[in-house]
């Protein structure tokens, strides 16, 4: 099941996070959703799912023997054949500075933070000044 199609593996830590942090704390505490186990969860949050209208329900890739053990163990690169992989033109969050902007200082502040919460560390900017600078001289 495909959860989301992000770009960059700081995209991926921050959605991880922001699901984890759903599942351990409004998934638990909310009463709307104590009827709903968590196979419910996560089939709602599926991007695309296929759907069996015999059964009703959403299909599940199923893994077993060595495919099971490449995925769990991270060998496996994609769970989706790339031609199904279709990322967001923007992260969620440039999309959301884009739709509610911030001064700039304000807008970096707030990244590094949501960076710091989610335990990331950014993606590397090859062009930005700051990380060639020797601050022990």
């Amino acid at each position: 099941m495909l959860l989301d199609h992000l770009n960059s593996k700081r995209d991926v830590g921050l959605a991880k996070h922001g699901f984890a942090h759903y599942m351990e704390t409004e998934r638990v505490d909310n009463p709307e959703y104590a009827y709903i186990d968590d196979t419910e969860v996560l089939t709602g949050a599926a991007l695309d799912a296929e759907w069996d209208d015999e059964t009703n329900t959403i299909v599940w890739q199923e893994y077993s023997g060595k495919a099971l053990q490449d995925f769990l163990s991270g060998s496996v690169l994609y769970a989706v054949p790339r031609e199904k992989w279709q990322p967001r033109e923007e992260s969620l969050v440039d999309r959301f500075f884009k739709e509610h902007p911030q001064p700039t200082w304000f807008e970096d502040q707030l990244r590094v933070a949501l960076d710091d919460h989610a335990g990331i560390e950014p993606d590397a900017d090859e062009d930005d000044l700051w990380q060639n600078l020797d601050l022990d001289s």
